[in-house]
């Protein structure tokens, strides 16, 4: 193929090229390279509805390179598998390959790399987003809590392999990327953030990992991960999912949210009762909560800065490097 680079090409131009690998992949599962395909979202990965006998009925999605193994998604898949049998739980089930494999691998002329490719079943619902009503939080405490009792449970198979969203994960080597690395980043910036990570470091090592604290966690289960669906909440892309903290867990889903809200503390409870249901919550973790909050804007400056090739992410940098300069000087203030 000739013609412009793909870290060169606008988002559309990027999306036309993912959507021809997409259709390459299809036959892969044992669909027409020919079914209709839809955008879902372009950022971290390409993601595409796929259409079946004129009704959605399949996510597809291709990986970005450089984040995530074939093994490591394999195991994802996996996780997804055995929530769907072990609880009531509407979750994105895997569908194997015709080789019945879950992950293949595939490449296309004018896309970087070999991807690897999964499809899952299509969940109905509308992204729950900025919610905050009551019923929402406690559904979706309840629905954190019970992926943490299950992933606290379950057996895992010993070919189970994720992150392990620790200090080394989130502050000190960042899986996600290197928020100094952002454009814009001055040296105030670099003092600030190193102040931040100082800190936040030693209340990691007293606040610990025992069993009530850390396990298998979603770790990005925010409102644009949670579809509300005639009464339910329904968790969707597990493709962060690996061992942490639960508050960390927590933050992501509620705190982050409703930080700095009037309300703050009696929707965090609604959350919590929630919560609750499913398995113990002790409120002196609450104290952690502004750490892995600053932790997270960090993260999330790396994370668009190491992506900046996708130009939907690459405008995403100044307003997110103010936001973590904000967070930073709130919490050492």
């Amino acid at each position: 193929m000739t013609g412009r680079a793909f870290e060169d090409l606008t988002y559309r131009g990027q999306v036309g090229r993912m959507r021809a690998l997409a259709r390459k992949a299809l036959p892969r599962f044992g669909l027409s390279a020919t079914s209709k395909l839809a955008l879902c979202g372009y950022g971290e990965n390409a993601t595409f509805a796929v259409h079946r006998r004129g009704r959605v009925r399949y996510l597809l999605r291709i990986h970005r390179l450089d984040y995530q193994t074939p093994k490591t998604i394999e195991s994802e898949m996996l996780w997804l598998e055995a929530l769907a049998r072990d609880t009531d739980l509407d979750v994105q089930v895997p569908r194997p390959g015709t080789d019945d494999l879950y992950v293949q691998r595939v490449s296309h002329e004018g896309v970087p790399g070999k991807r690897s490719v999964v499809m899952m079943r299509w969940l109905e619902g509308r992204l729950a987003g900025w919610a905050r009503p009551r019923a929402y939080l406690e559904r979706l405490g309840e629905l954190s809590g019970i992926l943490h009792a299950h992933g606290a449970s379950w057996k895992r198979p010993r070919a189970f392999t994720r992150r392990r969203w620790d200090e080394t994960e989130l502050l000190i080597a960042p899986a996600f990327g290197d928020p100094f690395a952002a454009p814009g980043v001055r040296k105030t910036d670099r003092e600030l953030f190193t102040r931040c990570k100082k800190n936040i470091l030693r209340r990691l090592r007293t606040f610990g990992k025992r069993r009530s604290r850390w396990g298998l966690i979603h770790a990005d289960l925010h409102g644009w991960n949670v579809l509300k669906h005639e009464g339910t909440v329904r968790a969707i892309d597990f493709d962060d999912c690996g061992f942490g903290w639960y508050c960390y867990d927590i933050l992501i889903s509620a705190a982050a949210v409703l930080w700095g809200a009037p309300d703050y503390d009696e929707k965090m409870g609604w959350f919590l009762d929630g919560y609750r249901r499913a398995r113990p919550f002790d409120d002196e973790d609450l104290a952690m909560m502004e750490a892995f909050r600053v932790t997270r804007r960090l993260d999330i400056l790396g994370w668009v800065a190491k992506r900046r090739d996708n130009p939907s992410l690459r405008a995403l940098i100044p307003k997110t490097l103010k936001a973590t300069r904000e967070a930073c000087r709130e919490y050492l203030r």
